[in-house]
């Protein structure tokens, strides 16, 4: 029963370090049921009839042998197991007993299990104290399938004090669960330590998602502030962008009042030309009148004639320089008033002729020592076109200043 529990024990455990092979501890443990199991098949074999006496002699040698190996890697295996390091002096007395088991094989017959049982379990003793703080979960199952190994053990040794094996009754019950109480233990270690890494995966598993729905809750929440963010740039750009076009606007228009006002000196000049027919003209015309009355008075048709003749040519003078000044003062207005963007039919000839008399008195105006002759060569057969005419008087205007 011993022997068939042990290998089931071992294919069990050699099975869960394959499926986890970077598992000190599983290592460990398999290597623990390794040697455990070589005692036994040792002591089994030993239990035989018929062997020579050599071979019982090596067998029994054996048997001490891995007993002693094995109980020398508890306390290596425990402090495995509670992830601590065994100190300078556990190290060397270890060493010391290994030496003795290779003490043993040389010297046949000297079983020194009995020393090395109470001193590792001192050993053993004084891990669990020193990590006592430490102890929590499956490490608790090893701990009590060392304890019941303990207390079994003291039990037989001291009823066999007082009894013989063959009158203590269940004694090979006994035997057998002192014998499988620690390895039994580890496989309820393995199996709680197994179900907490699940568990701990799961909550690694569940906090990650949290962390991605926290994240995929953050990017929604940046996404959305971005999303305002970009609306209110949008709105500063296109509030930007409206005052740059009225800024721009004014630009223009500013840069119209100054050309403009570069004009006037001349535009003025231009004008008072035909004032000054005006003006002179109806002094004349005065004139004129008064010598009608007189001829009027006097009866004298033929004079009345004359001066009347007089009369309408000076009045035909006057209108062709008041329509002149007329047009002057046009071309200023439409010069200085901004663009609708209509095209209306335009003749080219007349925007070129006035557009080329602002510009020659514009100079003048602003360099009194500026003169300059000028030729207007026109195509009398020059079709109107739909144009917008204060743009292309500028374009003309610049182009004749240039």
């Amino acid at each position: 029963i011993r022997l068939t529990a042990s290998f089931i024990l071992l294919g069990l455990f050699a099975l869960l370090f394959l499926l986890d092979r970077k598992d000190r501890v599983l290592r460990s443990i398999l290597f623990f049921i390794i040697l455990f199991n070589t005692a036994w098949i040792a002591l089994t074999i030993g239990n035989q009839q018929g062997l020579g006496f050599q071979v019982i002699r090596w067998v029994d040698l054996m048997q001490d042998v891995f007993f002693s190996t094995t109980i020398i890697y508890v306390p290596v295996l425990l402090a495995r197991i509670l992830n601590i390091k065994l100190n300078r002096s556990i190290r060397w007395i270890l060493i010391i007993f290994l030496a003795s088991v290779l003490f043993q094989i040389l010297f046949k017959n000297f079983n020194l299990t009995v020393i090395h049982s109470p001193i590792v379990l001192a050993m053993c003793g004084y891990l669990l104290i020193r990590s006592y703080k430490q102890i929590h979960g499956a490490a608790w199952a090893v701990i009590c399938g060392l304890g019941m190994t303990v207390l079994l053990w003291a039990y037989l040794a001291s009823v066999s004090l007082f009894y013989h094996s063959d009158s203590f009754p269940h004694v090979q019950e006994y035997a057998t669960a002192l014998t499988l109480s620690f390895p039994l233990s580890l496989l309820v270690f393995v199996a709680i330590r197994f179900k907490e890494k699940n568990q701990s995966i799961a909550e690694q598993a569940d906090a990650i998602i949290a962390l991605k729905e926290n994240e995929k809750r953050l990017a929604v929440e940046q996404q959305q502030v971005l999303e305002v963010q970009v609306a209110e740039r949008t709105d500063e750009l296109r509030k930007s962008l409206d005052n740059l076009k009225a800024a721009q606007s004014q630009l223009i228009q500013a840069e119209k009042m100054a050309s403009l006002g570069e004009l006037t000196a001349g535009i003025a000049h231009e004008i008072q030309n035909p004032l000054n027919f005006v003006n002179n003209f109806s002094e004349v015309n005065k004139e004129l009148i008064e010598e009608l009355k007189e001829a009027v008075s006097k009866n004298d048709s033929e004079e009345i004639q004359i001066i009347l003749k007089d009369l309408s040519d000076n009045e035909g003078k006057v209108n062709q320089h008041g329509k002149r000044a007329d047009a002057i003062v046009k071309s200023m207005l439409q010069h200085s008033r901004t663009s609708s963007g209509d095209k209306e039919q335009t003749d080219i000839n007349v925007l070129c002729d006035e557009y080329l008399r602002l510009a020659y008195h514009g100079m003048r105006a602003r360099d009194k020592s500026f003169n300059a002759g000028y030729k207007l060569e026109l195509d009398e057969n020059l079709p109107s076109l739909k144009v917008v005419p204060q743009d292309i008087g500028r374009v003309l205007l610049n182009l004749i200043n240039n």
